[in-house]
């Protein structure tokens, strides 16, 4: 069978792979949660883009509050850098709904709206946890 939203994953897998990785901050966990998103396929058509990346980033969040949101040193991967590593430290202090507003606004270009569906809430709870976030990563209070 030909199903046209299982070719879209197969075709932005890359770029799901990633939004994982960067969430979980493990290629492991990533490949995990593509699994548990490939199994749970059968959502809305509309804009298929969006919602693959909505629920990565929901199975990201479910994963990452199943392990308490710490973040693991990836041993699939190369070690991070300097910038990499900081940025992993700060990633660690945020809350899931956070990590999820922030990765996916200012690492993916995601507009907010997709990313409230992702959270479950609304563009401006989303707006809000991303700038929490931006908050956090220069380093001035929550």
């Amino acid at each position: 069978m030909d199903d046209p939203l299982i070719r879209r994953f197969d075709e932005t897998t890359g770029r799901l792979r990633e939004i994982a990785r960067t969430m979980l901050g493990s290629h492991s966990e990533a490949e995990e949660a593509l699994h548990r998103v490939r199994d749970a396929l059968g959502g809305p058509e509309r804009d298929v883009d969006a919602w693959l990346s909505a629920v990565v980033a929901r199975v990201a969040i479910d994963m990452l509050r199943e392990r308490r949101g710490l973040l693991r040193p990836d041993p699939d991967g190369p070690g991070p850098d300097g910038t990499t590593l900081a940025l992993l430290t700060v990633l660690a202090t945020m809350d899931p709904g956070e990590r999820l507003a922030f990765v996916l606004f200012e690492v993916f270009g995601l507009p907010f709206e997709d990313i409230a569906e992702a959270l479950g809430g609304s563009p401006a709870d989303a707006r809000e946890l991303a700038g929490r976030a931006r908050r956090r990563v220069r380093g001035e209070a929550a």
